[in-house]
């Protein structure tokens, strides 16, 4: 993705249809006709630059910034993106997901909505737990640097915990794909299952995120405090 802040907001989102949900995690709204990307991050209060890295992570698996994006970073816009999208997972994307599954769950005979369920439960604990060891360790490094000081962060287990989310991702979609009998709420699980996939590749970009973006740039400044 060769984009630049010049280029017309419109245009970047037609190329990348998945970069629409990046929107309201930078709190910008749609209805911007033609302008660029940099105005309408500055009628938003976002960076450019740190929007459009970010971008790139959902464009580009193989993307890595450069020292010198990562020090032009800003740091109250990285932590606003932080807060922002915890709370998108948190209160839409999980709660949406948690209902379709307790309505096909309530419409399965014998023990499979049991099984449905107790998986969906565990997918969902494994998801939470995964953001709650973010908050206590990237995100209090961050607030810390804020404060002009160093946290000691604990050592963090990302790489188990993404193995475990895919693993429960695994049970969950094979109980909804393969073992449900075929007359259980066919259009429902077709649609739930397309959430589950695209939280999961959601979740995977935030990973990416995470670990060559927003770690990197929290080692940069620490090591400059």
């Amino acid at each position: 993705m060769a984009a630049s802040p010049s280029i017309r907001m419109a245009d970047l989102l037609q190329a990348n249809h998945d970069l629409v949900l990046m929107l309201p995690r930078f709190g910008i709204r749609l209805g911007f006709g033609e302008r660029s990307v940099a105005e309408v991050c500055a009628e938003s209060g976002v960076s450019p630059q740190f929007f459009l890295m970010v971008c790139r992570f959902y464009v580009f698996d193989t993307y890595r910034p450069s020292a010198a994006e990562l020090e032009a970073m800003d740091l109250q816009g990285v932590l606003s993106y932080l807060t922002t999208s915890h709370r998108y997972y948190r209160e839409d994307r999980i709660p949406h997901i948690a209902a379709h599954l307790r309505h096909i769950a309530d419409g399965c005979p014998g023990q499979l909505g049991t099984a449905l369920m107790r998986f969906a439960t565990s997918y969902q604990r494994r998801v939470e737990r995964h953001l709650k060891n973010e908050e206590n360790t990237l995100f209090r490094r961050l607030a810390a640097l804020a404060e002009g000081r160093v946290f000691q962060a604990p050592a963090s287990r990302y790489d188990r915990q993404h193995g475990d989310i895919a693993t429960d991702l695994q049970d969950l979609t094979s109980i909804l794909i393969k073992y449900l009998p075929e007359d259980i709420l066919q259009q429902e699980r077709v649609k739930v299952l397309d959430d589950i996939f695209h939280l999961s590749e959601d979740l995977r970009r935030h990973s990416l995120i995470e670990e060559h973006l927003l770690m990197p740039y929290v080692a940069l400044k620490e090591a400059a405090q």
